[in-house]
């Protein structure tokens, strides 16, 4: 049960209702810190990348 509530909170079953994995679900992760995603100008992150959680913000400082 532990494993099932842990992967439902990967999927969005969560206080926020986003998905902490890019490419999932309609409410999503779009911004991961990760420079081949920001750098590739293409829209969407790479797929199945895993997010830290939800922030408030960003939390470093980002230049494409």
């Amino acid at each position: 049960e532990a494993a099932r509530s842990a992967i439902d909170c990967l999927f969005g079953r969560n206080a926020t209702g986003y998905c902490y994995l890019t490419g999932f679900g309609t409410r999503k992760v779009m911004h991961p810190h990760h420079r081949i995603s920001a750098a590739d100008g293409i829209g969407d992150p790479l797929p199945g990348l895993l997010a830290g959680g939800a922030n408030a913000g960003k939390q470093d400082a980002a230049s494409v």
